[in-house]
């Protein structure tokens, strides 16, 4: 009988061989295709000046054992208020618990959540094909991969502020979703202040557009949740106006909030329609699927949900044109908007050919894989600083906590905020190179050198800097 084992045990083997491998599930290959762009800018260097900034800013939380008194540099923002501190926490816990190394993964992590979160809500509105295309879409978005694995506080605020939202895709809301919506935006507004509420507002007010006799019910449900939401945040700037240090009130509130609504600030534009021309240059490749959501929506009288959806999106473009000065990344939190809207509209073309989508997602995911493995993602990306390729032999030789002067005429953020976070040193802007303190390397700007100081010596160019380290 024994003989008879050794060949049945080989016939099973070669049937369980030639068993067709299923291909993933649609959603799974996404996924993999939308991690490996997130990942793709990591193969190379990357210099963000807001990244690093924030990089800076919670490597001081960490080290200062405080979650709000925060500091950038002595010499630039030395109480650093521009921003509320929340936003920042999570970056400050995983530098405590991982390391820095840790920050672009929470970062990245944010943004996938951010782009599920997306095939959520189309999948409900749409279908499961709309789920999908709306997560790539979202996904694929060069403004999105390339920025969402970066330390910024964009990537938290898309994720809580389109959580938000979710729960409003079905109407009447319940009790537990407009709880759970009135947690995110809380956390959202935590985040990045009033822009946290704005896909929420958008939703609610698309979602009450159509709703007939329950719109004023639905509005209210929605100015409670957004009022909520806002509660935690406005009383800890009321108590630190009133029974603290004023800092939060002023530095946060006055300076940045209310300068940028006036327009007050200088910086970013003062162009009213500047946020359509944002969405216009950035959001590719789902620019034209919103394109036919229109035609849907204006065409087809069943389109209801399609039609709530550009209702949605265009009330958060016309509050992104409000503010007196705007910022490319701020209309960030439309894009998801956006992606759901678009995917939805192709949801019978979709059906029609379910399984094209079945096929073409994986290979395209291997293929991005593969290419991000690869460190094809580097191309995305300008080239590193001078201290990190041309003068990173000084570099390597300058002390974690050192001074190191950097002249220009203006201070240049850029270079600021890369030695700070790469070098962990302290930079110094300086107009001009004067005895350089206890520094033992200054960057200068060629155009800002008309000679070398006495006491210094030329140690390399490049960029448009001047190396300078001392005799």
């Amino acid at each position: 009988m024994g003989r008879w084992v050794l060949p049945r045990l080989m016939r099973g083997g070669a049937r369980g061989l030639c068993t067709p491998v299923r291909p993933p599930p649609p959603w799974l290959a996404t996924v993999f295709l939308v991690t490996a762009l997130l990942s793709a800018p990591w193969h190379g260097h990357v210099d963000d000046v807001d990244g690093q900034l924030y990089q800076v800013v919670a490597r001081h939380m960490v080290r200062d054992g405080t979650w709000t008194l925060l500091r950038y540099l002595p010499d630039v923002h030395p109480q650093f208020r521009e921003h509320l501190p929340f936003g920042l926490w999570p970056y400050a816990l995983g530098i405590r618990v991982m390391g820095e190394l840790s920050l672009p993964l929470l970062a990245a992590l944010f943004t996938l959540l951010t782009v599920l979160c997306a095939g959520w809500m189309a999948r409900k509105l749409g279908g499961p094909a709309s789920g999908v295309l709306a997560m790539v879409v979202l996904g694929t978005c060069e403004s999105v991969f390339s920025y969402g694995g970066r330390p910024r506080l964009d990537p938290p605020l898309m994720l809580f502020a389109l959580a938000a939202a979710a729960p409003w895709v079905r109407t009447p809301i319940t009790a537990p979703g407009w709880l759970l919506s009135a947690a995110f935006a809380a956390g959202a507004v935590a985040v990045k202040g009033p822009f946290g509420v704005l896909p929420l507002i958008g939703i609610v007010v698309g979602r009450a557009a159509f709703a007939g006799k329950g719109a004023l019910k639905l509005l209210a449900a929605g100015v409670a949740c957004c009022a909520v939401a806002s509660l935690p945040v406005g009383a800890w700037l009321l108590h630190n106006h009133l029974a603290g240090d004023d800092s939060w009130w002023v530095g946060y509130l006055q300076h940045q909030v209310l300068a940028s609504a006036t327009g007050a600030r200088t910086d970013g534009s003062a162009n009213v329609f500047q946020p359509v021309l944002f969405v216009l240059q950035r959001f590719w490749p789902g620019l034209p699927l919103v394109g036919l959501a229109a035609y849907r929506a204006f065409t087809r009288p069943d389109e209801r949900a399609l039609r709530s959806l550009l209702v949605a999106s265009l009330v958060v473009l016309v509050v992104l044109c409000v503010p007196g000065r705007k910022v490319w990344n701020h209309t960030l939190v439309l894009f998801p908007l956006l992606a759901v809207t678009g995917a939805v509209a192709c949801e019978p073309w979709l059906q029609r050919h379910a399984g094209l989508l079945r096929a073409a997602l994986p290979a395209l995911a291997m293929l991005v894989t593969l290419g991000s493995a690869a460190g094809l993602g580097r191309n995305l990306l300008p080239a590193p600083c001078a201290p990190s390729s041309i003068f990173v032999s000084t570099f390597k030789n300058v002390r974690p906590g050192e001074d190191v002067v950097v002249v220009s005429t203006t201070p240049d953020w850029r270079m600021l905020a890369s030695l700070a976070a790469e070098w962990d040193v302290v930079p110094r802007p300086r107009a001009a190179l004067d005895d350089g303190g206890n520094a033992r390397v200054a960057l200068a700007r060629e155009e800002s050198l008309p000679d070398i100081p006495p006491g210094w010596r030329d140690s390399g160019r490049g960029q448009g800097w001047v190396l300078l380290t001392r005799l």
